[in-house]
């Protein structure tokens, strides 16, 4: 039997997707947060976590995704968005952006799969997206 130190309070985003990047690894959403207001001066922007449980390892990574709600509530999401991804694979929707409720983002909790990340640059800055490549159950 070997012992392995794993952080109770998660690991680093940045160590995460860099891991994602060749390894790809099975999650589940452990945990969705409420709506929060970015607080950024810009109306109608706001900001929630999700936190996904590693299976392999059982550690918690949170990772941050902003949106707009629009005035009737819905999220709009374009394909170019860092949560798209994840509910492009949830919903079935592909190459057209996605409107949809807060409330049906949380009815993702739970959700099995395999993911891997990519890296993308929008000018100078570069951020990692984390794509989901199949159900956990496949």
């Amino acid at each position: 039997m070997s012992f392995e130190a794993v952080s109770s309070n998660g690991i680093d985003r940045d160590e995460f997707f860099i891991e994602l990047l060749n390894n790809p690894e099975g999650l589940k959403i452990k945990r969705i947060d409420d709506l929060k207001s970015s607080n950024n001066g810009k109306a109608n922007e706001y900001f929630f976590y999700i936190h996904f449980l590693i299976l392999s390892t059982s550690q918690v990574v949170k990772i941050g995704f902003n949106v707009k709600l629009n005035e009737d509530e819905t999220i709009y999401v374009g394909e170019g968005a860092k949560l798209y991804p994840l509910l492009s694979f949830a919903s079935g929707i592909k190459g057209e952006a996605i409107r949809c409720r807060k409330e049906d983002i949380d009815g993702l909790l739970g959700l099995e799969f395999n993911a891997k990340s990519v890296r993308r640059k929008f000018g100078n800055k570069s951020y990692y997206v984390l794509i989901p490549i199949s159900s956990g159950d496949e």
